[in-house]
């Protein structure tokens, strides 16, 4: 916009100010490794393996892994087998199963007793310190508590639910923004907004060009930032009652700062000058983030619609490229 329009000295044109909110949920889950990010994980973890001291369980593994290549190569060459009787008679592989096998033994040894003991109203006390905490237990509760967090999550749910634009459940790995389509309870007709950012009208009144209301000549300032002696609600406020508008029973939701991190100033088609009793808007953005993946209740007297999108779905969805344009800094993930 240049300086000439900002300060126009036509008297008596008529802005509306509007509080907007970029209502946005952070990621849940952390998004795949790419190709780059997968082969670099791959290395630091070679490198780690290959540079840490090994248990004498691990260099018996590596040792037993050679010497049983060198014993199908010698196989394959119809050579004899006797240098490597020694050596080959206990691996370290074959004295884990046997230490897995026995292990399993005693487990369901000590289970049986548990059962006997159970079954015939003794007291369990003696078994306390060895039943405890078992490894297979322990291996089960860990089982447990990461089903119950896909569960929590909905990280088994079929591919079809990240297309339900209305639950926060869908795209964890992506940051998803709300875009509505909001009810004017001022119009008698059923006039609906089409998709935007949710926002409320500054209970202020409407400004005007940089003329001085208190003075009853037609003075106009000189050169200056543009600027506004404070009427009215601030536009905090009016965000906060923006946030309170959509739901039912507002969630819990952080707005970031008492400034707006951007602004965006358009003019009324003529037929809603006269209803909107203004010549132009401006719309200023404020950033929020709603916690917790629990799907929130919209209120339904303010909204008729809503959507849960990704950055990409909003700059498709949104048609005006201004608008868009506004909202960037506000996109990054």
């Amino acid at each position: 916009m240049s300086v000439r329009r900002l300060f126009s000295t036509a008297a008596g044109r008529r802005v509306d100010i509007f509080g907007a909110v970029v209502l946005s949920r952070f990621p849940v889950v952390a998004p795949p490794m790419s190709d780059v990010e997968r082969r670099y994980s791959e290395q630091v973890l070679q490198m780690e393996a290959e540079n840490s001291l090994r248990s004498d369980f691990e260099l018996r593994s590596i040792r037993d892994k050679k010497l049983i290549a060198k014993k199908e190569q010698l196989e394959a060459e119809g050579k004899d087998l006797s240098e490597l009787e020694g050596e080959l008679s206990v691996t370290a592989q074959m004295q884990e199963d046997e230490w897995k096998k026995k292990a399993s033994e005693i487990r369901a040894k000590l289970i049986a007793k548990k059962e006997q003991l159970e079954a015939e109203g003794k007291d369990l006390s003696e078994l306390e310190g060895e039943l405890s905490v078992t490894a297979q237990m322990q291996e089960d509760e860990w089982k447990k508590k990461a089903s119950e967090i896909r569960v929590k999550y909905g990280l088994d749910a079929p591919l079809e639910s990240t297309a339900d634009v209305h639950s926060l459940k869908r795209c964890l790995d992506r940051k998803l923004v709300l875009l509505v389509k909001q009810k004017l309870h001022h119009r008698d007709d059923d006039y609906r907004t089409p998709w935007i950012i949710p926002q409320r009208k500054n209970e202020g009144e409407s400004l005007r060009e940089q003329k001085l209301h208190h003075r009853d000549d037609d003075y106009r300032t000189p050169w200056i930032i543009p600027q506004r002696k404070n009427e009215g609600e601030s536009l905090r406020e009016t965000v906060e009652k923006c946030v309170g508008d959509l739901f039912e029973e507002t969630p819990k939701i952080s707005i970031m700062g008492n400034a707006p991190f951007a602004s965006y100033r358009y003019r009324y088609p003529k037929k809603l000058k006269d209803v909107q009793k203004a010549d132009e808007a401006e719309i200023f953005f404020f950033d929020a983030h709603i916690h917790g993946s629990k799907d929130p209740e919209f209120s339904k007297t303010t909204l008729s619609d809503f959507m849960w999108c990704t950055p990409e779905e909003l700059q498709a969805t949104l048609t005006t490229r201004g608008y868009k344009n506004r909202l960037k800094t506000a996109l990054f993930e």
